[in-house]
């Protein structure tokens, strides 16, 4: 038996990339601009009720502040990590022939969400956080961030599903062979 395999969809990672890396500027250009900042303490303000709020502070460290205060080194460890990613991503295209799309989407929102905080590093040397949880103790984030999530998540299920896909076609295989070697015998 032989898995479904899909079309070649190399334009979606570069569809869902742009579209990430467009909402993250719009969504921090209207931050900057509408949202009040008093120094270390932001102005925080509700948006649902007891769970998430926007309260606009700027990072100059990696995820959750690591780093801080290091922004051209960050810059430079963000700008290569983004590289590398994208350079991952266009190898697994050649190698993921017949893959679920879902690597390709989850590729686009990761790649999206690191150029959508780099650009940010590279024009402001910080980036910019607005979304913050009411309900319990979180670090602010922004929505490159979400990006990044969804992507990682995205590719781990792509990942298990291949392997499981995998394993399922090997089963066949391996009962043929014990047949013919019974057959031998």
């Amino acid at each position: 038996m032989q898995a479904f395999k899909y079309p070649q969809l190399w334009w979606l990672k570069f569809v869902v990339g742009s579209l990430c890396l467009f909402l993250d500027y719009q969504s921090k250009e209207w931050a900057r601009s509408s949202l009040p900042s008093f120094g270390t303490a932001p102005c925080t303000i509700p948006v649902l009720d007891h769970i998430i709020r926007f309260a606009l502070v700027t990072n100059t460290g990696a995820a959750f502040s690591l780093g801080r205060g290091h922004g051209v080194i960050m810059a430079v460890v963000a700008s290569l990590i983004t590289l590398i990613l994208i350079v991952w991503v266009l190898k697994e295209e050649q190698t993921a022939s017949g893959r679920s799309p879902l690597i390709g989407i989850g590729a686009g929102f990761l790649i999206g969400g690191a150029l959508g905080n780099l650009l940010d590093r590279v024009l402001r040397q910080r980036v910019t956080d607005f979304i913050d949880f009411s309900f319990f103790q979180f670090p602010v984030f922004n929505v490159a961030d979400i990006c990044i999530d969804i992507g990682i998540g995205l590719i781990i299920i792509s990942a298990l599903t291949a392997k499981n896909i995998a394993d399922k076609e090997k089963e066949p295989a391996k009962k043929d062979e014990k047949i013919e070697e019974s057959e031998r015998s």
